[in-house]
């Protein structure tokens, strides 16, 4: 056999001072040897410290188990205070064996027998002690130790730290690398979890296998939930929370205040009765989980969404869902806002119609619960996004659409009826129907409810109207394809200044309309004008306190204008650097793909499609990916060429390779104009 030099595993830990995620570290590798033993068909038997050696290979500490064959140690004493009988009944050291070796009563001891010692193990690598004093349990005898191990339930790890005295406390942290309540900190929860699951006297209920009990741990290290650990909603979302630690410190600051609000206001109701504070309890609670997952939606989702990781979006989109009909049950004004939040990115960023149509309809079941002055969002868009929702999810080639259509029909009637009429949502209504019509390629019916929103929609800018500059912009796209330029140009013309103040939706909305006057201008050959006028826009959003991406996308405009107008150097000079913003999105890659293999500029096409392959890693362009054969992406490739009337000023293109093709397939299908 081989000789081991080392020393006992737990004597090793506290000479190194090892941390708590060292000593798990090195316990995974026990657990390993462990598996492995079982797989040959051995039981250990007596895992103990004694037992567990560690010798260093290279600088790098390695466990060995020796000791295997106790059956057959009962004929000589075995090392420690390994206890056994003439009968061979009773074999193994009491501190760490298990109920049913402990029972003596003739049942199948079987691997999970192994497991349980390895939770006293785990228990003393991370506590300094056994749940057991061994001393304690020999003191009484053989059957007061049996009955103790079989019937007594051991305190948590993290209790018998607490319950430690303050200098034997200290000592302890000191091994570990720690302090007092950074170590109990770090015990709390999860490792609590996973040790007692070890420990059950039903071993049913502990791990099958010492691979499972390794996995667990390394769940825990990779803040990942664990299966000991019950997995309730916000548990998971904790869990996700730590994961994304960049996107997820601006939260911080809320929740610390929100800390303190919450516990002002349980002190307040402690003075009124009952029943009164029962309803409040409700409120708070819903108050600090609706004002959590906002604050997550607005810092994480964003992020998530640009850099193309729509599965973990979806996730976490579908977690704040659970936790509103859990959590926001009981106050429909913060479950209503909150599902409105959903509903918008669903609607714009992820485009799901059926996600979204179901938001929409238990935002209509809300409705009658919630006052109008309990809500920011106005009650008229609510309704109008409750059949608009039921439009886009409907078969536009089937009568599913005629219902919705009646019912948005139904809705311009009620609101040109108001005294004085409310245009800005009669036009809404239109808006939203011609829409629909223009991505489903019927032009002149679009073009009529679009021309009818146009109209209503009010000319003063005091007067609210919902999406203001999408509707000319809609409106002028679905010209620009019926070739009626002049009306487009003339629509173009009405430019109403963006407000000093505007916000993100308003001013990514003007920008739509900016991108399609641009285009009215390029169909004409007034590229000069449109690069003049991009000018002064930038200037206006500047001066609103535009962010970074807004002026991100009038760069990209200006690369697709100087793309039209032949001047391709310069345009891919352009569209290159957008690329490489981190703030650069699928579409402005797609853009930059199409000019690079239309003009034959094969380097900087292979820089665009590596980029996109490392940013787009979510599950939906992985399926564009592999969906999309040569031949269809060559038909997409040209389709990508006529956007920019390439074709026409550099004549037949060069025949891309089928890298090039694929690339430009999966690239055009990330670009959807005027999407919902």
């Amino acid at each position: 056999m081989e000789l081991v030099r080392g020393i006992r595993i737990t004597d090793y830990c506290d000479q190194a001072n090892l941390r708590t995620q060292d000593r798990l570290e090195l316990f995974i590798k026990v657990c390993q040897a462990i598996q492995h033993a079982h797989q040959k068909g051995i039981i250990h038997r007596d895992i103990k410290p004694s037992n567990i050696l560690v010798t260093l290979h290279d600088g790098v500490p390695v466990p060995k188990v020796i000791d295997f064959g106790i059956a057959k140690a009962t004929e000589g004493r075995l090392t420690d205070n390994t206890v056994y009988t003439q009968l061979h009944q009773f074999i193994g050291t009491p501190a760490y064996m298990s109920p049913e070796q402990a029972e003596m009563s003739g049942l199948d001891i079987d691997t999970r027998s192994d497991i349980y010692s390895l939770g006293v193990l785990l228990y003393e690598l991370l506590t300094g002690s056994t749940p057991f004093d061994p001393k304690e349990l020999m003191s009484g005898g053989i059957d007061a130790m049996r009955k103790t191990i079989r019937e007594k339930e051991p305190q948590r790890p993290s209790t018998r730290l607490a319950t430690l005295g303050a200098d034997q406390l200290t000592t302890t942290a000191k091994r570990r690398s720690a302090d007092t309540s950074k170590l109990l900190h770090q015990l709390k929860g999860d490792l609590d979890w996973i040790v007692m699951k070890c420990l059950e006297k039903d071993r049913a209920r502990r791990y099958d296998t010492a691979n499972g009990l390794a996995a667990d741990v390394t769940r825990h290290l990779t803040n990942e939930p664990v299966v000991a650990r019950p997995p309730s909603q916000l548990y998971r979302l904790q869990k996700m929370v730590r994961r994304n630690k960049t996107a997820s410190l601006a939260t911080a600051s809320i929740m610390i205040a929100l800390s303190i609000g919450v516990g002002l206001a349980m002190a307040a109701l402690m003075q009124k009765n009952a029943a009164k504070q029962r309803e409040l309890d409700q409120s708070v609670r819903a108050d600090t989980v609706a004002t959590f997952v906002n604050s997550l939606i607005s810092d994480t989702l964003p992020a998530m969404i640009r850099q193309g990781n729509t599965q973990g979006a979806r996730e976490l989109i579908n977690t704040a869902d659970r936790l509103a009909t859990s959590s926001l049950s009981n106050t429909p004004a913060a479950e209503v806002e909150l599902r409105w939040r959903l509903f918008k990115i669903l609607f714009r960023d992820i485009n799901d119609p059926q996600a979204f149509r179901r938001q929409a309809e238990l935002i209509s079941g809300l409705l009658s619960k919630v006052a109008a002055d309990q809500i920011k969002v106005s009650r008229e868009q609510l309704r109008i996004a409750v059949s608009t929702a039921q439009l886009w999810a409907a078969d536009p080639r089937g009568p599913a659409m005629e219902k919705p259509m009646q019912e948005l029909d139904a809705l311009h009637v009620e609101f040109m009826g108001r005294t004085p009429p409310a245009k800005g949502w009669a036009a809404f209504c239109r808006y939203h129907q011609g829409q629909y019509l223009m991505v489903f390629r019927k032009l002149e019916l679009a073009e009529e409810k679009l021309a009818a929103a146009y109209e209503l929609l009010p000319k003063d800018m005091r007067e609210p109207a919902p999406e203001r500059w999408d509707i000319p912009a809609c409106y002028m796209w679905v010209l620009a394809d019926l070739r009626k330029l002049s009306r487009a140009e003339e629509v173009a013309r009405w430019n109403p200044k963006l407000p000093p103040r505007a916000d993100t939706e308003a001013r990514a909305a003007f920008l739509n309309l900016v991108s399609e006057r641009n285009n009215i201008l390029c169909l004409q050959d007034r590229f000069s004008e449109a690069l003049r006028l991009m000018e002064e826009e930038k200037r206006v959003l500047a001066d609103s306190g535009a962010s970074e991406s807004n002026l991100l996308r009038l760069d990209a405009m200006r690369g697709e204008v100087l793309a039209r107008s032949g001047n391709t150097g310069e345009a891919m000079k352009v569209l290159m650097q957008v690329a490489a913003n981190p703030l650069s999105n699928a579409d402005y890659l797609y853009n930059a793909a199409v000019l690079a293999v239309a003009t034959g500029d094969h380097g900087n096409h292979l820089l665009l499609l590596n980029k996109f392959l490392g940013e787009a890693n979510n599950a939906i362009y992985g399926a564009y990916w592999d969906a999309f054969p040569a031949v269809q992406a060559s038909r997409s490739f040209r389709r990508g060429l006529a956007r920019y009337g390439l074709r026409r000023r550099h004549g037949p293109a060069p025949t891309p390779s089928r890298v090039a093709r694929r690339a430009c397939a999966t690239l055009n299908c990330a670009f959807r104009p005027h999407k919902p």
